[in-house]
């Protein structure tokens, strides 16, 4: 499973965990990540903004990545969206049924704090 840099830096990891631990043997499957290491604030900060995709999940009854392209679909019209499975892109298509309001943009929006690039990141900046 690649973890790409989708939802927020580093976040979609924790996306991926959290799925993974109510459908998956640790033996069955094998996460690899483009993601380099955080500051112990930096994911503080991250974790502030998963709980609360969670919070807004829980809230309509769907899934957090159901959240996360609803909230990227308020900010570009055609996201890159990977599936390698039908339901991935059952549940991308479901995403576009989710209304987030002004206030729920918002709050997922307040506790985020960019992140400097570094390693390879940093140096593919045109």
């Amino acid at each position: 499973m690649d973890t790409a840099i989708a939802y927020q830096l580093g976040t979609s990891e924790q996306y991926v965990g959290r799925a993974l631990h109510d459908m998956a043997k640790r033996d069955e499957v094998v996460v690899a990540t483009k993601f380099l290491p955080r500051t112990d604030e930096e994911i503080q900060q991250d974790n502030l903004v998963v709980e609360r995709v969670v919070e807004l999940a829980d809230r309509y009854g769907v899934e957090m990545t159901q959240i996360s392209l609803a909230w990227l679909l308020t900010k570009v019209e055609s996201p890159i969206v990977g599936a390698t499975k039908l339901h991935h892109i059952e549940g991308a298509v479901k995403s576009l049924d989710v209304r987030l309001t002004t206030e729920d943009i918002r709050y997922l929006e307040e506790p985020y704090m960019p992140h400097n690039l570094s390693g390879v990141m940093a140096v593919n900046i045109c």
